[in-house]
């Protein structure tokens, strides 16, 4: 139940701040936002939970929707790499610079 309620903590989060920036800003600025205002809201309601496989699996498909979203995209492939490259990847690796 606590978990179903984070989720929609998160997506009301996202949904706020898309659609006040949507024509104002570009992607990058859009996913800055999200990255400092909605995403610490999740990790802080995630540690308290003691998440299932079935949880991870729905928190990665939310997560992915929410990219899919923003990039204005339905590939999973290039979800993944903007999640890479903008060091947003739930495994928390960055590209590294040259």
């Amino acid at each position: 139940m606590f978990f179903q309620s984070l989720k929609t903590v998160i997506l009301w989060c996202f949904n706020g701040v898309f659609g006040k920036m949507l024509n104002l800003a570009s992607e990058v600025v859009i996913l800055e936002l999200v990255k400092s205002k909605c995403l610490p809201i999740l990790l802080y309601g995630l540690e308290s939970c003691n998440l299932r496989s079935a949880d991870l699996h729905s928190l990665d498909f939310t997560y992915n929707r929410l990219f899919m979203k923003l990039f204005r995209t339905k590939s999973i492939d290039v979800v993944k790499d903007c999640q890479y490259f903008w060091c947003c990847s739930p495994e928390r690796s960055c590209p590294k610079e040259s």
